[in-house]
């Protein structure tokens, strides 16, 4: 009888300790991780709809894991796309060790992107980021790519239908809405603006829809606007002196330049300064580059839109991550900031750090 009770009582005790350890077993674990976004590629918004978080934190987790992302930039010979590439490769040394990074130019030309896009879909690899030149020629190389089960994902601009891929950046249209109002409160409300509009490659995405921003704008109150020279600069600085030395030398007035980036905005201005006009032209810059923001503290520029290039490329490195271990993703958005004179200080802490980081 004792020998029985004991038994029982064994029973008893493992029967506890099993229904102990199934409790502790269901409980969901927290590992700090969770995706900030929960809708699939299918379900993105438009890319001109921020997110809710605006980050896709994904720093610290997974750090161990082993995988190979190809990276195709539309050309590092941009100020602000090389500093991309600079945070990147230091985001990704510090936090991702197992990571190999497959970073290529696309040199300004969209027929090399396709042809690096073709080969990392031949290599196999485990995600694309790309920042492309142009937005109809890439939507084959990404349809490939993600036929072939490789998650995509767009940095900067994207191309112009949805196929899969999810996209980091800044909306162009309220930046371009943002940049043309600043430059309108710096006129008096009775003056005719005569403006002159320097546009970064015809047909590249963020030239249509910075473009539709100043549209936006002007349109509600035309009258106010003298639209007296509207061309391409294609983004560059060389190329924003050369036009604009050709602006000046027309002999029509010109009260202010809108460029749809800093580089073609700092040529502008060296040519405003060499004709000794930089008192009577203002002139307004997107992307924030250290030239710009220095521009803004001495007068140079009137203004430049600080995107946050450091935070689009970590995002757009994170939703690819998230993507290769299978979490659902979508576009992520954060706003470009005004950068003033009142308040460039902020801006110059802001990009400090990137002139430490190596090329």
């Amino acid at each position: 009888m004792k020998k029985s009770m004991k038994s029982i009582l064994t029973l008893a005790l493992v029967a506890v300790m099993c229904v102990g350890l199934f409790a502790a077993c269901s409980q969901p674990q927290t590992t700090g991780d969770e995706p900030a976004e929960t809708e699939s590629a299918a379900g993105t918004p438009a890319a001109e709809e921020p997110s809710a978080s605006g980050s896709a934190d994904n720093t610290g987790a997974g750090n161990d894991i082993t995988a190979k992302i190809g990276i195709t930039f539309q050309d590092l010979s941009n100020e602000f796309v090389a500093n991309e590439k600079k945070a990147l490769t230091a985001y990704v040394a510090e936090n991702y060790p197992n990571i190999e990074l497959l970073i290529l130019d696309g040199a300004g030309d969209a027929s090399n992107q396709v042809g690096q896009m073709e080969n990392f879909i031949n290599q196999g690899v485990d995600a694309i980021i790309c920042n492309p030149q142009e937005s109809t020629a890439l939507q084959p190389s990404y349809e490939a790519a993600i036929a072939a089960g490789i998650p995509v994902v767009s940095v900067g601009t994207d191309i112009n239908e949805k196929v899969g891929q999810v996209w980091s950046s800044c909306p162009d249209i309220p930046g371009a809405e943002k940049q043309v109002e600043y430059m309108t409160s710096l006129f008096d409300d009775d003056k005719v603006i005569d403006v002159a509009i320097m546009r970064g490659v015809i047909g590249h995405q963020a030239e249509i829809l910075r473009s539709e921003g100043y549209d936006n704008v002007i349109n509600q109150n035309p009258d106010k606007y003298n639209i007296v020279f509207d061309q391409s600069a294609n983004y560059s600085r060389e190329e924003g002196l050369a036009l604009m030395e050709n602006w000046l030398s027309s002999g029509k007035n010109i009260d202010a330049v809108i460029a749809q980036n800093d580089e073609m905005a700092l040529g502008a201005a060296e040519a405003v300064k060499s004709a000794g006009l930089q008192d009577q032209i203002k002139i307004f810059g997107i992307d924030g580059i250290e030239d710009a923001v220095n521009g803004v503290k001495d007068g140079t520029l009137s203004a430049t839109l600080y995107q946050d290039g450091t935070q689009i490329i970590t995002n757009a490195f994170d939703l690819a991550l998230k993507s290769i271990q299978g979490e659902a993703v979508s576009d992520i958005a954060i706003d470009q900031q005004l950068c003033t004179k009142d308040n460039v200080q902020e801006f110059l802490d802001k990009i400090k750090y990137l002139a430490d980081l190596p090329s």
